[in-house]
C-alpha cells in the first residue's frame, strides 16, 4: 500500500488504477485545457513550510527582575 491508497475505498482504488493504465492519449481533458506555456510559471507559491516550535530551554538560569527597595 502506498501513501496515495490511504484512506480510499476499495472502488476509489479501482478507478484510479484504472485511470493509471489508460495512456494518456485516451485521457479525457476537455474540461482542463492543457497548459503548453509554463515560461510565467513561479515554484513554491503556496509553500508555507512547516513550523516548528521553539525548543525550551529550561536549563538557562534567567536573573531576577531587580525589586524596587522599601
Amino acid at each position: 500500500m502506498t501513501k496515495r491508497d490511504s484512506g480510499l475505498t476499495a472502488e476509489e482504488k479501482a478507478e484510479l488504477d484504472a485511470l493509471e493504465a489508460l495512456p494518456d492519449d485516451q485521457i479525457d481533458t476537455s474540461d482542463i485545457p492543457e497548459t503548453l506555456d509554463w515560461s510565467g510559471a513561479r515554484r513554491g507559491v503556496f509553500y508555507r513550510g512547516v513550523k516548528r516550535q521553539a525548543p525550551r530551554r529550561d536549563g538557562v538560569k534567567h536573573p531576577k527582575p531587580p525589586t524596587p527597595d522599601t
